[in-house]
């Protein structure tokens, strides 16, 4: 189960995109509860090694399949803490900037609050009020839920994101 587990991990870091570093939520939870779930199906007749190597590598094509080709916003995840995560991760060399109306977003970014001690995103990732913020030259996102932005008349481009729908992020168009 290790060595499946280690494979796993080994195959995110390598199939995850421009994202500098392992994602923590599917290193340590979805990974394991997905071995776990399945391999208890196959537990009766998992005698030997060699009955274990063909479900691990029938189960290495299907998430091979699904990590290269089927990957689409809201699939790994959904809510806005996962796309903080993943534009902390993504967008690791450039300032970020959440702009929203609502001040509960502003309490989750905040230095010193739950989501900064868990992913270490202050001052990286920066709750502003203003859009036009000069701290925000590179990258401004957004919850469409709350606000409403026009990127090409800020003259950004929008980036998708694949962890959240609940977040938009658009870049500084270079061309313009």
């Amino acid at each position: 189960m290790l060595v499946f587990y280690v494979g796993h991990v080994v195959l995110l870091t390598f199939s995850q995109g421009p994202y500098e570093s392992l994602s923590v939520k599917r290193a340590l939870i979805l990974i394991p509860m997905a071995c776990y779930f399945v391999f208890i199906l196959f537990h009766g007749y998992i005698r030997s090694v060699w009955t274990t190597i063909a479900p691990i590598l029938l189960w290495f094509s299907f998430s091979t399949f699904n990590l290269m080709y089927r990957i689409e916003p809201g699939r790994l995840g959904y809510n806005f803490l996962d796309g903080i995560v993943e534009v902390h991760q993504r967008f690791d060399q450039d300032r970020v900037c959440i702009f929203s109306s609502m001040a509960k977003y502003r309490n989750q970014l905040q230095s010193g609050s739950d989501v900064d001690l868990l992913f270490d995103t202050y001052p990286h990732v920066l709750y502003v009020n203003d859009i036009l913020d000069p701290a925000c030259l590179q990258v401004l996102c957004y919850v469409p839920q709350v606000d409403s932005l026009e990127f090409q008349a800020l003259g950004r481009i929008e980036v998708p994101l694949l962890n959240s729908v609940e977040l938009r992020c658009g870049i500084q168009n270079t061309a313009l």
